[in-house]
């Protein structure tokens, strides 16, 4: 009995000591690295192509100038504005301050009126900016009026899976807040993110009314992906 025991605990020691070679063999006594592997950080998905906006010139609203024009030159005491929001009193004032206390013309006030307007258009308000509304000037005090312009339509042309109000929804701005070209590219830009859109061609118009804006877009969506699935009934031999 003993030397089977014996047997067999010889046995089991060869086979312990087997083992811990082989493990010995896979994991090798060896300190970790202080190397530590890449990590790819996720990149953001980028489309291949930029959204596309055409923008035809928009014309800013204006008023004619039937009393302004009856007067020769006057001193320009100061100046007053109505219908502004986006930019102060002022930061209006800023922009015409050169021509405060001086004896100005009817050239001079269409300048005034045509430097508030770049004003609007350099800071994306492509269809806001100044007019002169008919007024007897007292005291040289010259009244300017500002209309800060709107998108009011946005058409939507897919023939694709997405929704038009999916669409609309992302592009359509604050109805509240004048029309601006920048916030409007943003909103482009963003709706291109999506991967199922390929393509999007914007173009921007005037509405129906003075200080209006329409947008149409077409929107050329990415082919979706074809499954091919095999089915094999062959059954072995």
């Amino acid at each position: 009995m003993l030397r089977k025991l014996s047997g067999l605990t010889g046995i089991m020691l060869i086979l312990c000591i087997d083992s811990a070679a082989a493990v010995e063999g896979i994991f090798p006594h060896s300190r970790p690295s202080d190397e530590r592997p890449d990590i790819f950080e996720q990149q953001p998905f980028k489309p291949q192509e930029q959204p596309k906006l055409n923008l035809p010139a928009i014309e800013p609203p204006e008023l004619k100038d039937k009393q302004i024009s009856k007067v020769l030159e006057f001193k320009l005491e100061s100046v007053t504005f109505s219908g502004n929001t986006v930019f102060s009193n002022e930061q209006l004032q800023t922009l015409v301050k050169p021509y405060v206390g001086k004896v100005i013309d009817t050239l001079d006030i269409q300048q005034i009126k045509n430097l508030i307007t770049k004003h609007y258009i350099d800071n994306g308000y492509l269809n806001s900016g100044a007019v002169i509304p008919d007024q007897d000037i007292q005291g040289g005090i010259l009244e300017i009026k500002i209309v800060e312009g709107d998108l009011t339509d946005v058409n939507v042309s897919n023939k694709g899976r997405l929704r038009d109000q999916y669409i609309s929804d992302r592009i359509r701005l604050d109805p509240h807040k004048p029309f601006n070209l920048y916030v409007l590219q943003e909103r482009l830009y963003l709706l291109q993110q999506d991967p199922r859109i390929k393509r999007i061609n914007a173009d921007l118009g005037p509405g129906d009314k003075k200080g209006e804006s329409k947008l149409n877009i077409d929107i050329t969506e990415e082919r979706p992906y074809n499954f091919l699935v095999q089915v094999d009934n062959h059954r072995p031999p």
